[in-house]
């Protein structure tokens, strides 16, 4: 009898694999990156995250103690050593620091207050769910969630924490797998933005609905998707998406372009042992029933 085909993929691999399939399987069947690419912009939502999940995990613990738990979250993340690693600079390190307390300060009244799930906290919530399983398949959706709230209708609610000034569509695909992953109605963006000057749009919150007919079509499509993954992999053969090469706006190429424009496959190699390496492997979580 064959052995079931196990398949477990998060948003980000989804929407990757949606713009290029090539893409995909560069940064997620090898996973390799590139080894000089810029990352201050990421690295710097990394400190933020921190910051946040952090403060939040005191919350939890002790939520009287708001001003105390975000002196705690500042001091705990500035001497674990994250921004050494990531060489963040003080200039950076001092205004990533200022916004989170002016974050603190900005929602003193009115903050989230993180709510448990299935008696685990809602607090950079890890996942696994079984989307689809047959005898001969089971393809598994995976995630993790910044945070999870509690709605005055009772109603669950995940948040993603995005560190930008820039607006995001409100059902992107990433909020629609959590959506779909969890069961919950409600989910949305807590912005936090890092422009030097606060203004209107440095502190923000916007939800969204996600209603079930959305989500029964959600779910036939990505089990599509899945299956022409599975098939990609079975056959070692993915399609490339010329129209993505150039990136968002035509502006940032794909960071595996130098790869796919190789003229032969001994300089293509050559390339990926100069310009790239390999990353470790995303960890699945406990499996939701």
């Amino acid at each position: 009898m064959p052995k079931k085909f196990t398949l477990s993929l998060d948003a980000s691999q989804l929407a990757s694999y949606l713009d290029c399939p090539t893409k995909w399987a560069y940064q997620y069947k090898q996973r390799i990156r590139l080894a000089a690419e810029n990352t201050l912009a990421m690295d710097r939502g990394t400190c933020v995250h921190a910051l946040l999940e952090t403060f939040y995990k005191f919350q939890i613990k002790n939520p009287s103690n708001r001003n105390g738990n975000a002196a705690a979250a500042s001091e705990l993340v500035t001497k674990s050593g994250l921004f050494q690693e990531l060489k963040i600079s003080d200039e950076d390190r001092n205004l990533i620091l200022q916004r989170f307390a002016e974050y603190v300060f900005r929602y003193q009244f009115d903050d989230f207050t993180p709510a448990r799930v299935n008696n685990t906290d809602g607090v950079e919530l890890g996942f696994s769910k079984i989307l689809y399983e047959t005898d001969d398949v089971c393809f598994i959706l995976e995630g993790k969630i910044d945070l999870v709230t509690k709605q005055i209708t009772e109603d669950f609610c995940f948040w993603d924490h995005k560190v930008t000034s820039m607006s995001y569509y409100g059902r992107k695909l990433q909020l629609q797998i959590y959506a779909l992953a969890t069961g919950f109605k409600y989910g949305g963006y807590n912005y936090v933005g890092l422009q030097k000057a606060v203004g209107k749009r440095t502190f923000r919150r916007e939800a969204c609905q996600f209603p079930p007919p959305l989500m029964d079509r959600l779910k036939s499509n990505i089990i599509k998707v899945f299956y022409t993954v599975k098939q990609d992999i079975l056959c070692d053969q993915f399609d490339e998406n010329l129209k993505s090469c150039s990136g968002p706006w035509d502006c940032h190429p794909c960071p595996y372009t130098s790869l796919c424009e190789a003229e032969s496959d001994l300089s293509r190699e050559a390339i990926k042992n100069f310009k790239y390496y390999t990353a470790k492997k995303w960890r699945p979580w406990e499996i939701i029933k």
